[in-house]
């Protein structure tokens, strides 16, 4: 039998409240808009939401930075590297739908592991699509990126979690479950399912 509910007390710890998310949104805008952001008129800005996990932190982004006029589009992708050579191979399964030459691009994703998938999607862009620049944001990082100088850093993070663990809410999900939570936590080893 499928569930019907998911219980809320599934999720072990709050991580980051409701009321820390949304300063946090606001402190992002505040160091995006601190980015060399060239004219707009001349420049379209570009947000690229990273589906699929990424939508709700995307949407309340572009809310944030209301005073630009933006450019969405949504992608879905795979970064695939060849170790030995370091040549990379991006394919796309939801393609970038709008043009994006000459234009200031802001590439949104949910977390970052290594950083390397996000590089390559922003390698991609610089190299076939001739944006004049590519910047990246993220809403978690894996604190397991300061250990590997590999990693690549965003250029934006919102906040630092710990490497290896389940992490929740704020649009970010497990099998579906818990993005609708407006605050960010770990999940429990076993989950509670209400039949």
């Amino acid at each position: 039998d499928a569930p019907v509910a998911v219980r809320v007390d599934d999720v072990a710890k709050i991580l980051y409240s409701e009321g820390q998310v949304q300063k946090r949104m606001k402190e992002i805008g505040n160091l995006i808009r601190m980015l060399p952001i060239k004219t707009p008129e001349k420049h379209p800005f570009v947000m690229i939401c990273v589906l699929s996990q990424a939508v709700v932190f995307f949407t309340d982004l572009m809310r944030e930075l209301s005073e630009f006029s933006i450019i969405a589009d949504y992608v879905d992708y795979e970064c695939h590297i060849d170790a030995a050579s370091g040549t990379e191979e991006v394919v796309f399964t939801r393609k970038i739908g709008v043009g994006l030459a000459g234009a200031n691009v802001l590439l949104v994703d949910y977390s970052q592991n290594s950083g390397r998938k996000l590089q390559g999607l922003k390698n991609y862009i610089l190299k076939h699509c001739t944006a004049t620049n590519v910047w990246t944001v993220v809403l978690l990082a894996k604190l397991s990126r300061e250990f590997d100088p590999a990693q690549v850093e965003p250029d934006v993070i919102g906040f630092d979690v710990a490497g290896g663990v389940r992490v929740v809410g704020y649009g970010g999900s497990s099998l579906g479950r818990y993005g609708n939570l407006k605050h960010i936590a770990y999940l429990q080893d076993k989950e509670i399912i209400v039949k």
